[in-house]
């Protein structure tokens, strides 16, 4: 594969296989890659963490699959301590309503950047900080990773990948391996003169199409346009800055991949389109259906649309996500 991804999705590559290979297999995969990199390179100390979640997770697949579970380890690794109670890591989170807790481990409100770094602030080594930062990130997609691409995830997927045999890449999950097979673009030539900033390119793309920017947004999207308005010069903002602070009033995921259908973006450039908004594709809906057109068309572009913005609506997207 070449060119970077989001880094949480990077990072969960990077486990996905080495859980498929044996105990053995990673450590010579360790061992290969020590000879590349001296001990306090960033991206070795990254592929040591994935490995020994790997390890982790051969043996108990849905040992961090809550957000009560990662936060307890958090905890248990920041305190060496066994027992973590609710409150300590909602505390730990900044989060000292029990009613608001309760929310965030139902899925019902969502984690914010600020309380992820909250709770992960007092690792000392970086990598491992940012380690369990995207532990957290990757339980719920729709929270925006924008402005974290400068980490050694991309770094532990391309070494990784590069120390694979042909009989390890034959031990992978299927999806995972279309994925590593299907390289995005960087950048696609379609995204104009500014492929790293999320409104250019959506101008760009719309003009391609063509569909007028008012049309798309209350059309395609839903928003008013003094909401659209509002949204890019928030995001612009934030660009400018490098996202010390990611707008929690945002474009949502479901709408990039609205857009991405509108545009008709292939599968590669339309993972380089989500990840400028900080999003990624996930295993299951509505993410299926979009990646499946992407790829090979089976469906009128306009009956998809239709169908991803009656689960925005409905809520139906972000229930099946979490299932």
């Amino acid at each position: 594969m070449s060119g970077p991804i989001d880094a949480v999705a990077a990072q969960q590559l990077c486990v996905q296989i080495l859980t498929a290979l044996t105990p053995s297999e990673n450590l010579r995969i360790l061992d290969r890659a020590a000879e590349r990199l001296s001990e306090k390179d960033a991206v070795l100390g990254h592929l040591r963490h994935c490995i020994a979640l790997g390890g982790e997770l051969r043996e108990e697949p849905n040992r961090y699959d809550s957000l009560e579970k990662v936060c307890t380890a958090i905890i248990r690794r920041r305190t060496s301590r066994e027992t973590v109670r609710k409150s300590e890591y909602g505390e730990a989170l900044g989060v000292t309503n029990k009613m608001q807790r309760r929310r965030l481990e139902k899925g019902e409100a969502s984690l914010t950047p600020e309380q992820i770094r909250r709770i992960c602030a007092p690792f000392q080594d970086p990598v491992l900080r940012r380690f369990w930062e995207n532990m957290l990130y990757a339980l719920d997609p729709d929270v925006s990773t924008a402005g974290r691409g400068d980490g050694p995830e991309n770094g532990s997927l391309h070494l990784l990948c590069s120390l694979l045999a042909p009989e390890q890449y034959r031990k992978l999950d299927p999806r995972t391996l279309d994925f590593l097979e299907t390289p995005p673009a960087v950048p696609p030539a379609r995204f104009g003169e500014q492929p790293d900033r999320l409104y250019p390119v959506i101008n760009t793309l719309a003009g391609g199409v063509p569909v007028l920017i008012p049309d798309l947004a209350e059309q395609e999207i839903g928003v008013h346009m003094n909401t659209w308005y509002a949204w890019r010069r928030a995001w612009t903002e934030a660009e400018e800055n490098g996202f010390a602070v990611v707008p929690a009033k945002r474009l949502k995921r479901v709408q990039m991949m609205i857009l991405s259908v509108l545009f008709s973006l292939n599968y590669p450039e339309s993972i380089v389109f989500l990840a400028l908004a900080g999003y990624r594709f996930v295993p299951g809906e509505p993410d299926g259906m979009v990646t499946r057109h992407l790829r090979s068309p089976t469906q009128p572009p306009e009956e998809l649309r239709r169908r991803l913005r009656e689960g925005l609506y409905t809520g139906e997207w972000r229930q099946r996500s979490e299932e």
